[in-house]
């Protein structure tokens, strides 16, 4: 069995959902909500604006990842916390890029997550392949 770890360096971005848009949204006509609440599948372009993303470590946690970027301040102390709490109030999207072995395209293939949030969308190569 070949296996790829993908811990390591990954992008961020966020969204409040109203302004900056997330990096896939996809609003259906006639439809008051985002494709997401609805549970549609749908395709995502892999034309990002690079500026708009900030590193990140997998594993990790989006308030350390913001404050290593001088984002935010050190949350552990005085009322810096408070001072972030829009960190939570955000929908947060991750993304990485690699090469897949070529033994990957003879066989069936797994991508494992050990842990993701409670409300996960899953993309391959701009196909939907997951929901959590």
């Amino acid at each position: 069995m070949n296996i790829k770890f993908l811990n390591g360096e990954w992008k961020i971005r966020w969204s409040d959902g109203q302004r900056g848009g997330s990096p896939h949204y996809n609003k259906e006509p006639h439809q008051p909500m985002d494709a997401d609440l609805l549970g549609m599948k749908k395709e995502i372009s892999d034309l990002y604006d690079e500026t708009r993303w900030i590193d990140a470590k997998v594993p990790g946690e989006v308030h350390l990842d913001l404050w290593n970027c001088g984002i935010i301040d050190n949350p552990y102390i005085e009322s810096n916390v408070l001072k972030a709490r829009w960190v939570e109030e955000c929908m947060w999207y991750y993304r990485k890029v690699f090469d897949a072995p070529l033994q990957a395209e003879a066989k069936y293939s797994y991508l494992k997550f050990d842990g993701v949030d409670y409300g996960t969308i899953v993309y391959l190569n701009g196909h939907e392949i997951a929901r959590h």
